[in-house]
C-alpha cells in the first residue's frame, strides 16, 4: 500500500508552493473528523450526501467531493461498496476520504509531493484531535508506525493509522493510510 507512487494519487493544486505543516496537519485533522462523522453521525447525510460537507462544517474546512479516486487511494476490497469518495486538499496532494452508506467504516489515504509526517504528527497530537481519541497501542514495523486509537465519543468506534515514523521519508508514495470502523456488534 505504502508502495504504491505519489502520482497516481496527486492533484495538481492552485499553487506550487508546498503546504505549511499548520495547513498540512489541519487537512489531516479534517479528514479524520470528517471519518468520525459520517459513522457516529449519519442523520447528516441520510438525507441527502452532497449536503454532509455543509451540514457537518467540514465543507469550510476544505472537504470536497470527489466523483472518483485512483485505485491507490480506495479502500481495502471488502469495503468498497456504495462509496462516496471527498479530498481535503493539501497543495499539490491531499487526503483523500471514502464513506459508504451500507458500512460503518471510512478510510483516507493521502500525500503529495512534500513530507506529510511532521504534519501527521501535530495532527495526531492536536487538541481537536485528543479531544476524540485515546491510544490503544502502537506497532512499529520498519519504517512504518501503525496506532490504535479508540473514539472518545462512542468506543464502539476505533481508527488505525499507519504512517512513516520519520521525517524525510519518501515523498513519491502514499505518506498516510487510516480507517474508522464501527462495532456493530455483529
Amino acid at each position: 500500500m505504502f508502495g504504491a507512487t505519489i502520482a497516481a494519487i496527486a492533484i495538481a493544486a492552485a499553487t506550487s508552493a508546498p503546504p505549511t505543516e499548520l495547513d498540512a496537519s489541519a487537512a489531516v485533522v479534517t479528514a479524520i473528523a470528517t471519518c468520525e462523522e459520517w459513522v457516529l453521525n449519519p442523520s447528516s447525510w441520510v438525507d441527502g450526501v452532497t449536503q454532509f460537507p455543509a451540514k457537518t462544517g467540514l465543507g469550510s474546512r476544505g472537504l470536497v467531493p470527489q466523483s472518483s479516486l485512483p485505485d491507490v487511494a480506495l479502500p481495502p476490497p471488502q469495503f468498497r461498496r456504495a462509496m462516496h469518495h471527498w479530498r481535503v486538499p493539501i497543495g499539490g496532494g491531499g487526503v483523500f476520504v471514502t464513506t459508504s452508506d451500507e458500512l460503518p467504516v471510512c478510510h483516507l489515504s493521502g500525500g503529495g509531493p512534500f513530507d506529510l509526517q511532521p504534519s501527521v504528527v501535530k495532527a495526531q497530537t492536536s487538541a481537536e484531535f485528543l479531544r476524540h481519541w485515546n491510544v490503544v497501542r502502537t506497532d512499529v514495523k520498519g519504517n512504518l508506525l501503525t496506532t490504535y486509537y479508540q473514539s472518545l465519543r462512542d468506543p464502539k468506534l476505533s481508527l488505525i493509522l499507519t504512517r512513516s515514523s520519520k521525517a524525510g521519508d519518501r515523498t513519491d508514495r502514499v505518506q498516510i493510510v487510516a480507517t474508522a470502523q464501527y462495532d456493530t456488534g455483529k
